[in-house]
């Protein structure tokens, strides 16, 4: 399923889309395409493609795009936002990958992630300028500069081309989120190609800055280090998992009174 972009709009609602060997859903700078209620799953499973066109959902140019209420999983990569995001909302989706990326992105921003539940293996790539909300992740958080390329950015709610420029990465804002690692002391945060880890240290020697205050309000259990200038982790173990049942999906966690009042906070 794929749309070119338009003065009309698009709409992906309440579908299945399943065993497709590159993309579910694709788009090109579409101005406004909500994607709701969507179950996508089973996309490049056999990998007889490669390049950069693989996921459950993968659009260039997103811009005020709405993804709400989707479910994805075995996808390879679940949501793709590549070149030119803005104004985008990914919002109420459960991503399930593994193994894989459920969030991949290499933009200038800005878009808001919130009220997610991501169970990956790796769920955040290189993005700038966003503000994640009230998530459950599970998984590594990837931050990567690419000084070597650049791409478009727009007037806000317009697809005009506002000029060019490189993605240093960094001045992303993290609030109320609940980050889960596995207890793995980190590595440097390398200045030139990035870092890979559990927690928000991996943005530490990024170029923008990181809210301060929106990262310290996000708690991270089991996650070693989580930045400079914020407080401690709360160490706990949640044991989060997902139990699936037919067409029901359940959260599974162990609850700790520790995650109730984190030292992690405003």
């Amino acid at each position: 399923m794929a749309g070119q972009g338009d003065d009309r709009h698009h709409i992906v609602r309440n579908n299945t889309i399943h065993d497709c060997e590159q993309t579910a859903s694709a788009a090109v700078s579409g101005p406004v395409q909500p994607n709701h209620g969507n179950h996508i799953y089973n996309i490049w499973a056999q990998r007889l493609f490669s390049g950069a066109e693989m996921a459950g959902i993968k659009i260039h140019a997103s811009i005020d795009l709405l993804i709400q209420g989707n479910r994805l999983h075995h996808t390879g990569r679940s949501l793709w936002m590549d070149w030119m995001a803005q104004g985008t909302r990914i919002t109420g989706t459960l991503l399930r990958q593994r193994p894989g990326r459920p969030v991949r992105g290499s933009d200038h921003g800005p878009f808001l992630v919130d009220n997610n539940s991501s169970f990956p293996d790796q769920p955040a790539g290189h993005v700038p300028r966003r503000r994640l909300r009230a998530q459950l992740m599970t998984g590594r958080i990837v931050s990567r500069p690419e000084p070597n390329r650049v791409t478009p950015y727009h007037p806000a709610h317009s697809t005009a081309v506002a000029g060019l420029v490189d993605i240093k990465g960094g001045d992303n804002r993290f609030y109320n989120n609940l980050l889960v690692g596995k207890g793995e002391p980190p590595a440097a945060a390398g200045k030139a190609r990035g870092a890979s880890g559990f927690g928000l240290w991996v943005y530490d020697n990024r170029p923008f800055p990181r809210c301060r205050r929106a990262a310290m309000s996000s708690a991270m259990a089991r996650a070693p280090m989580p930045a400079k200038q914020t407080q401690s982790p709360c160490g706990v173990n949640p044991k989060a998992r997902i139990v699936d049942e037919g067409s029901n999906v359940h959260l599974h966690l162990t609850w700790d009174p520790a995650m109730r009042t984190p030292t992690a906070r405003w």
